[in-house]
C-alpha cells in the first residue's frame, strides 16, 4: 500500500492501527462479505477453531471469551463497541491477537 493511500486511510489502513481504534470506541468489527465462517471446540481442552473459508485458526481460551465470540463472528451480528465493553476489561491477549490475524489476512474488516 502506498503512502499516500495510507495517509488517505488514517486509522484503518492497517491492522494494527484498526485494532486499536476499535478497543478505543471507534467502529465495528464485521466478517468479510463472502467468506464462510464456522466454528468448533475440542471437548475437554481450552482449544477453539474458528473456520474461514478453507482456513482454521486456533484460539486458546479458558472459556470465558472464545466460545461468544467465534459464535458471533461465525453466525451473529458484527462486534459491535456495546459487545466489546461487555468483554474488553479482561480479554486475554490470545483474543485479540486472534482478532488481529483476521484483519491483517483479510477475514474481518472494521
Amino acid at each position: 500500500m502506498d503512502e499516500e493511500w495510507k495517509r488517505e486511510l488514517g486509522v484503518w489502513s492497517d491492522a494494527d492501527s484498526a485494532l486499536d481504534a476499535f478497543f478505543g470506541g471507534k467502529g465495528t468489527l464485521r466478517r468479510a462479505e463472502g467468506v464462510s465462517f464456522a466454528w468448533s471446540s475440542l471437548d475437554s481442552s481450552s482449544k477453539y477453531l474458528l473456520y474461514a473459508q478453507g482456513q482454521v485458526f486456533e484460539v486458546e481460551d479458558d472459556g470465558t471469551f472464545a466460545p461468544g465470540l467465534l459464535c458471533r463472528i461465525a453466525n451473529g451480528a458484527p462486534l459491535d463497541q456495546g459487545y466489546l465493553r461487555e468483554i474488553d476489561s479482561e480479554m486475554p491477549s490470545t483474543i485479540r491477537g486472534f482478532l488481529h490475524e483476521l484483519l491483517e489476512i483479510g477475514r474481518a474488516h472494521v
